[in-house]
């Protein structure tokens, strides 16, 4: 429900400061605090509506279910929902949901309704390279956005491993169902489609990062750099594309989520918000001397972690979605750097906290999408839409508090915006 102040019958306003007084035809009196009014005057945010569950989960698919197999022969084991849902049509009409690990395999179907897995073809290829100046060790295809339904432009969420090349970084383990993720080197890519999203490559020949930190790999990081980017929204006001994406805490970068934009997707050339404006640029270490990290990196717009943006038609505004330690939340804002305080729409134990908790499933990866969205790249909600997140079940026991986890479901609930 949308909260807000207002006089119930016809009524004239005042200028009077702080209060506002209305005068109804009939005489009657109500006052109340001018909110939109002095809300504009002092910058402070409109009110938003809330969202809501609105119906039973959904199951999409079940991982591992095709036997899919490695370049080797030996059978995927990780054929598994990993990252955010996205989803784009294609210039023949068929929708791809994009909802993989880094094997990127994708389901496909007439509507994202019926988008199925149907084949273990691989979206962006994962090289392994071992040296992190490269950024060509393990992606993810996490964002996806086409006008055309032929040419789509990609971001990846890359991972370099150190731990899997340096001795100093081995013992690597999973607590609790969370990877202590030492000597992690994270960067968001630019890659491209030209056959309607059935093959991605970069378009460089070789992999070319949009956002990276201004610091070359060190063993003394734990997952830092510019990581998991949202879905890739126009703007219709100002018609920028905008991506949001998270930051972990490493020397001059701060945690959160970071907003970034620019005006053409090809050329990968994004800003980022730095305090103050869209300001920053990223530099790669490995080709530029950084003198100034400071200027080189993102300026956190929210402190949590988000993982879906898109823009709602309802309200006119932008939905982020992410986590927080009570499962999925969500926020709202106008111009993508100013957000409403930070609301609660699905409580769930999440896969980190799972084995204290005592939980028998968790929750990750949430994301919104919209089988009526109007664009191609479903960048837009509507007053209902899908609430999409994977589902941990549990597995076999491992230590005292903690559990592994088994077989993982993509899945999803409708949501209501009240």
């Amino acid at each position: 429900m949308i909260k807000r102040f207002a006089c119930t019958s016809t009524w004239f306003r005042l200028a009077i400061p702080v209060r506002v007084v209305c005068f109804a035809a009939a005489g009657l009196l109500c006052a109340g605090i001018a909110a939109a009014q002095s809300g504009e005057k002092s910058g402070a945010l409109p009110a938003f509506p809330q969202l809501r569950l609105d119906g039973p989960e959904e199951l999409v698919y079940r991982s591992n279910a095709l036997g899919c197999k490695n370049p080797d022969g030996t059978v995927v084991t990780n054929d598994h929902s990993d990252m955010p849902a996205r989803a784009f049509r294609d210039y023949t009409g068929q929708v791809h949901l994009l909802a993989s690990s880094r094997q990127n395999f994708q389901a496909v179907g007439p509507s994202l309704n019926k988008a199925a897995r149907r084949g273990c073809d691989r979206t962006v290829i994962s090289r392994g390279n071992g040296a992190p100046e490269a950024f060509d060790e393990f992606q993810w295809l996490m964002s996806a956005y086409t006008e055309d339904g032929r040419t789509v432009i990609g971001l990846t969420h890359h991972e370099y491993h150190g731990d899997l090349h340096y001795p100093e970084c081995s013992g690597n383990s999973k607590r609790e169902g969370a990877w202590e993720m030492r000597c992690w080197y994270t960067s968001i890519n630019l890659v491209e489609s030209r056959d309607g999203g059935y093959t991605f490559s970069s378009p460089s020949g070789k992999s070319q990062p949009v956002a990276v930190l201004p610091y070359r790999f060190s063993t003394d990081m734990r997952r830092a750099g510019p990581h998991s980017p949202t879905n890739i929204v126009r703007n219709p006001e100002d018609r920028y594309y905008y991506v949001m994406f998270q930051a972990s805490a490493y020397r001059d970068q701060a945690r959160g989520t970071c907003v970034m934009r620019t005006t053409d997707l090809k050329k990968g050339q994004w800003l980022a918000w730095g305090g103050n404006a869209f300001d920053v640029k990223f530099e790669n270490p490995y080709i530029i001397a950084v003198a100034d990290p400071g200027k080189h990196v993102c300026k956190p717009v929210v402190p949590w972690l988000g993982n879906s943006l898109t823009y709602n038609t309802r309200t006119h505004s932008f939905l982020l979605i992410g986590y927080s330690s009570q499962g999925a939340v969500y926020a709202w804002s106008r111009d993508l750097v100013r957000w409403s305080d930070r609301d609660t729409l699905m409580r769930s134990a999440i896969r980190s906290r799972a084995g204290r908790e005592g939980a028998s499933e968790a929750t990750a990866h949430y994301s919104a999408l919209d089988p009526e969205s109007p664009t191609l790249s479903f960048d837009q909600t509507g007053a209902r839409f899908y609430l999409y997140y994977t589902k941990y079940l549990k597995g076999e026991a491992r230590g005292e508090r903690g559990w592994r986890f088994g077989a993982r479901e993509l899945v999803r609930r409708p949501v209501a915006v009240q």
